[in-house]
């Protein structure tokens, strides 16, 4: 006999499985309208089939006919024919829509997904259906059931999943319907950077809020709103390192510091650690994120933001000081123009400046002691990331696209040499160097170039592995 006494509780409880149940039902489906469209397309396919069968048959008819009947089989003929072109047209329309269209089910990370699903959920699920169970016992203790049912969907279980789940089925829609014009898609591309020669991505970006904090699904990586356009791509960077690159990398990196002397290590604060994705990101993607970072991220009065300011110009510097003494540090001038332009906001806003001189870092820890830190923790990082990645950001890179760089102030990136190789960070330090140069004309919006420049970096890609 049923326990009247546990209705609440074993109701909710179903709730929750079965909740929790729909999860990966949807998220196979989502979105739904691609069954449409491959329905869709087969019955053009039969349709096209029985027109070239009508065809073949007309002809067969009009070669064997006299006086009218062959005129009007001419007609019924080119009839057939333009309909049978305007099918076609459909047929590839068709195409279209589902290449720019965006389906988790065809996603590099399907399974992937669906297996991070199930992994989160299990716990839940099995916690709920026992639960559920129990509760029908005559000696089961209610208060405790209630207690673990209360625990199971708060914040720390499935709550979590649900509020996750909704980030992910939402920034999928959003992507599908191209709401971010595209901009997921050029992320894609970017983190291709990241890739090992050869092997298949096992990851895939999706517009998302900023403050969403994405748990259950480890092979998401955010393009954050509002910043949906080409200039906040460099944040995909920061992103991947918060889910992919962060947790082996972190092991290295303590195992490196473990070697140095106590005294080296006391100096370096949690904040510092806090700011690593900031070095990782800057020695990934050059300095199209510090700028990205500087001038449109961080907040001038916010300390913890002062400190990934005091991290990226020190991963630059870093990445300078492994060019020859000889040579000119080719992102001198970037952390010239940076470190000014974030004083100068400090100063605007009543706080301290970033007390760093760029023609002499090795005075650094005099005038900046509070960096001390984290200047340690940048140098063992740089030297952790050279044995660990070959996605760093090259020096190469940044001497070749330095005539992009007039190219795209002057409207016509048209005459860029595009190299073999060329790849999207290329076209954002380019982009970013432009959009801060001192002689760019500010009347005129650098985007639609930029984008164009993508575009030929894009073919050009295509071409070559053609």
């Amino acid at each position: 006999m049923m326990r009247e006494d546990n209705l609440l509780l074993r109701v909710r409880a179903e709730a929750l499985c079965a909740n929790v149940l729909r999860l990966q039902k949807n998220l196979e489906v989502a979105p739904g309208y691609r069954k449409g469209l491959d329905d869709l397309e087969s019955l053009l396919d039969g349709v096209l089939a029985q027109m070239n069968q009508a065809r073949k048959r007309m002809l067969d008819i009009g070669s064997n006919a006299t006086g009218a009947l062959i005129a009007d089989v001419d007609f019924v003929d080119q009839s057939l024919a333009t309909a049978w072109k305007s099918l076609k047209q459909a047929k590839a329309d068709i195409g279209g829509m589902r290449t720019k269209g965006f389906s988790v089910n065809t996603s590099p990370v399907a399974g992937n997904l669906t297996e991070s699903l199930k992994t989160s959920t299990a716990p839940v699920l099995g916690e709920a259906e026992t639960i559920a169970a129990e509760s029908q016992q005559p000696e089961a203790n209610l208060a405790d059931l209630w207690r673990r049912l209360r625990a199971v969907m708060g914040e720390t279980a499935a709550e979590i999943i649900f509020s996750d789940y909704v980030e992910l089925i939402g920034g999928v829609a959003l992507r599908d319907a191209r709401f971010d014009e595209g901009i997921s898609e050029f992320a894609d591309d970017l983190l291709r950077s990241y890739v090992v020669s050869g092997a298949k991505p096992d990851f895939v970006a999706i517009p998302m809020r900023e403050q969403a904090l994405i748990k259950t699904f480890s092979q998401i990586i955010r393009v954050t709103f509002p910043d949906w356009t080409i200039w906040s791509l460099p944040s995909t960077a920061l992103e991947f390192w918060k889910a992919v690159a962060c947790h082996a990398t972190q092991r290295a990196l303590d195992a490196a510091l473990a070697t140095l002397p106590a005294p080296a290590r006391d100096p370096i604060q949690s904040t510092d650690r806090d700011a690593l994705g900031d070095g990782y990101a800057t020695y990934t993607m050059g300095p199209a994120y510090a700028y990205f970072a500087v001038t449109l991220m961080l907040d001038p009065a916010n300390e913890a933001h002062h400190t990934r300011v005091r991290v990226i110009l020190a991963m630059l510097e870093r990445m300078d000081a492994k060019v020859r003494a000889a040579t000119t540090p080719p992102y001198k001038a970037t952390r010239c123009q940076l470190l000014g332009a974030w004083n100068a906001a400090r100063t605007q806003l009543g706080q301290s400046a970033l007390a760093l001189d760029p023609n002499e870092p090795a005075r650094a820890d005099d005038t900046d002691p509070a960096g001390a830190g984290a200047r340690i923790l940048i140098r063992t990082f740089a030297e952790v990331l050279e044995r660990m990645t070959s996605a760093g950001f090259v020096v190469g890179v940044w001497n070749e696209i330095q005539p992009w760089v007039d190219a795209l102030l002057d409207g016509d990136v048209s005459r860029i040499q595009i190299p073999v190789g060329a790849e999207l960070r290329h076209v954002l330090n380019a982009a970013w160097i432009a959009r801060t140069h001192p002689q760019r004309d500010l009347r005129r919006d650098l985007t639609k170039d930029v984008e164009a420049l993508r575009e030929l970096v894009r073919q050009k890609g295509t071409k070559d592995a053609g």
